[in-house]
């Protein structure tokens, strides 16, 4: 190669964008980049579709601000170019280096309007980027640029290395570029991935039924230390705003009794009935509608299941949710926060005067989740028409102190509304009227 380099290239404002990334540093590309990264983050993590939503709609908000700032700042500074030459949209620039000489002939269609002239001594170091060639003068913050044909540019880069200047690698930008994209495409993906549930949620085939409004489940436990009830039969409908719901119990013993329930305004009221129709208890609670609606699906196998601190039912995260065909397999995983969960759940259930009344064994004995051994935890929910048709579900917990197994397994068996439009009118009418304890129901929908 002879002393000289020639070429001509356009200068406009995608000109000064590709100056733009190619100065940038990949710390301050990163650091931007983390920005919409945190809000797609937040968007996989929370529950809430509509708080997805935002953040997602933040993080892209982010990108498109940051990328129209680029835009203006590529038009700012080629606007500060063009102004003493009249403002045009583009400029031709004429590079020849000769004799140590660098000079620029700044033209438009063929006219010349300015010619400068640099040293190449001034110059001791040199980085390629894509194509362009930028040369920084020693000492000063003056950068000098070469555009051409990738061809011309290798020849150029040979011929400043044979005038003494060092190649600086541009990798460190490049991977700064594709470090950033990555992290910011894969956040976006696992923001967009996160609206769509797995199908491994069994939360929201039981969600099915909810918009369903109505089924029947059939609970027969084959063990179940836990209570002395052996079967449960219960139907839930809704009717206008209010939800109805008849549950038939039979202990071990063979004692049945019923129970009926209707829902209004966030407040459930229970009417326990023995199987002559006596009222034995009327109960008055306050609870989430989904609660009220799912409980005598959810209450045999709740240890499948979480509510977390917006009262929002989700599966629990110390077990293994596997699809096997029809069905999705939930094993316990994680048995030391499975303990601590089953020990606030046991906490939970004393009132504030039984553990006041505690001693400090007691109370100690209460919060040492190493007393509670979990041998095996194991669900199997069965799914058909994108609907939980049955539960398959095997425990066995073993309690240190006081010295316990709690044992329960059994099927849940969910299909249909399996009682009548006249039942449903005769519970409907129960709660329309007054009713106390000892008064006498008829019961013809248990003849």
């Amino acid at each position: 190669m002879n002393n000289t380099f020639h070429s001509v290239y356009t200068v406009n404002k995608r000109w000064i964008e590709k100056i733009f990334w190619m100065n940038v540093k990949p710390s301050q590309l990163f650091s931007s980049a983390m920005f919409p990264v945190v809000l797609f983050s937040l968007a996989w993590l929370l529950q809430a579709a509509w708080a997805k939503l935002i953040c997602v709609l933040a993080g892209l908000g982010l990108i498109v601000f940051f990328l129209v700032q680029v835009k203006k700042y590529a038009k700012s500074g080629f606007d500060s170019f063009s102004e003493p030459f009249g403002g045009l949209s583009e400029y031709q620039i004429e590079t020849t280096i000769e004799n140590d000489e660098i000079k620029y002939t700044l033209k438009h269609e063929g006219e010349c309007l300015r010619t400068t002239s640099v040293s190449l001594a001034k110059c001791t170091q040199f980085t390629r980027y894509k194509e362009i060639i930028a040369a920084k003068e020693t000492n000063t913050e003056n950068i000098v640029y070469f555009c051409g044909p990738s061809s011309r540019l290798q020849e150029l880069v040979v011929f400043l290395e044979d005038q003494g200047l060092t190649q600086k690698s541009a990798k460190k930008n490049t991977l700064g570029e594709l470090a950033s994209i990555g992290i910011i495409v894969i956040s976006f993906v696992l923001a967009i991935y996160s609206f769509f549930p797995s199908n491994t949620d069994v939360v929201r085939y039981l969600d099915a039924w909810q918009k369903q409004g109505a089924y029947t489940s059939e609970t027969n436990w084959t063990r179940n230390s836990l209570s002395e009830l052996d079967s449960q039969v219960s139907s839930v409908w809704t009717n206008g705003d209010t939800m109805y719901q008849i549950e038939q119990l039979e202990e071990k013993d063979g004692n049945r009794q019923i129970v009926v329930s209707s829902y209004t305004d966030g407040k459930e009221k229970r009417i326990h009935l023995d199987v002559k129709g006596n009222v034995k208890q009327i109960e008055e609670n306050e609870m989430p509608q989904w609660k009220f609606f799912l409980d005598p699906i959810i209450c045999p196998s709740e240890d499948a299941f979480l509510i977390d601190s917006s009262d929002t039912l989700e599966r629990n995260p110390y077990f293994s949710w596997k699809k096997d065909g029809n069905k999705v397999v939930a094993m316990l995983e994680d048995p030391d926060r499975f303990a601590s969960y089953r020990v606030g759940k046991e906490e939970d259930s004393y009132t504030e005067e039984q553990l006041n009344s505690m001693d400090t064994i007691e109370r100690m004995n209460l919060h040492y989740s190493g007393r509670i051994k979990p041998d095996h935890v194991d669900f199997a929910f069965v799914i058909q028409d994108k609907r939980i048709v049955e539960i398959a579900f095997d425990e066995l917990v073993q309690i240190t102190y006081p010295k316990a197994v709690e044992e329960t397994a059994g099927t849940t068996r969910i299909h249909d509304l399996s009682v009548s439009s006249s039942v449903q009118e005769q519970v409907e009418a129960l709660f329309e009227k007054p009713l106390r304890h000892g008064d006498v129901i008829d019961l013809p929908w248990n003849e």
